[in-house]
């Protein structure tokens, strides 16, 4: 009977060698190695498991101290102090300005609460796009408003329209003073209709009571006076019995009409 060859009994051996390191562990733990051919196969995949462990990030606990809280955070990706946070702003539209203060109060409210540069960047884009949105959103409705009031305007006052809005405009001047004027202006306010409308019942009850019959300037009580003496734009297209008076008296009071 032939010799086994060499090669045969060297793996018998191999696999008489791997049978026999495992027989010393525990039955609970033999299926878990039974993938490792030899106990430096299980040496090296415990290394590379402990390797793998201590790269892992560990999440903060209520008993953390404050410095691993804060490593925790760095680790995450917070920067180095609230002033390395990187937000790209916003194309602005016409009138809306970016607030600085705004943006420098949430880079310190993120530094402290551990938020990435990646996340404040995701929140500030969604933020800015939604205060433009709204911005724009806000001055089309104001515009819709404004044409939609006048156009009622128009209809309600006719040919009076530029007459009644010159009215308007000289009671919102004598009530109000320059920081008046400028918040209509800057807030659109005045050309809001309701406001036109309000300021121009106004109007006329001071043109009427103080402008005009306060303001004699020595006429004889039965001089012709126009209601409006201190607007005479307001009758240069009026083509009344009224406004060729008018205009009669500001030609023969050395007047321009325009």
């Amino acid at each position: 009977m032939a010799e086994p060859e060499g090669d045969l009994l060297t793996a018998e051996n191999q696999e008489q060698t791997t049978q026999n390191w495992r027989d010393g562990v525990a039955d609970e733990y033999r299926e878990g190695v039974s993938k490792f051919e030899t106990p430096n196969d299980l040496a090296k995949g415990y290394l590379e498991i402990e390797k793998l462990s201590g790269s892992k990030i560990k999440l903060p606990t209520p008993e953390s101290s404050a410095e691993e809280v804060s490593a925790f955070y760095d680790r995450v990706g917070r920067p180095a102090n609230a002033d390395g946070y990187e937000l790209p702003r916003p194309d602005m539209p016409e009138g809306m300005t970016y607030n600085e203060d705004f943006e420098k109060a949430i880079r310190s409210v993120a530094y402290e609460a551990g938020i990435s540069k990646a996340q404040l960047q995701a929140l500030s884009k969604a933020f800015n796009e939604y205060q433009v949105q709204e911005y724009t959103n806000f001055n089309a409705e104001l515009q819709r408003t404004h044409e939609e009031g006048e156009r009622v305007l128009k209809e309600k006052w006719g040919a009076k329209y530029d007459e009644n809005l010159e009215v308007a405009r000289r009671a919102c001047k004598e009530l109000g003073d320059e920081d008046f004027t400028n918040l209509l202006v800057e807030s659109k306010l005045g050309n809001n209709p309701v406001f036109i409308k309000a300021f121009h019942n106004i109007g006329m009850k001071i043109l009427n009571d103080t402008l005009v019959k306060g303001e004699g300037g020595g006429e004889k009580k039965d001089e012709y006076v126009p209601a409006y003496k201190d607007s005479p734009g307001m009758y240069a297209n009026d083509t009344s019995e009224e406004g060729e008076k008018a205009r009669a008296w500001f030609k023969a009071h050395n007047i321009e009409v325009k």
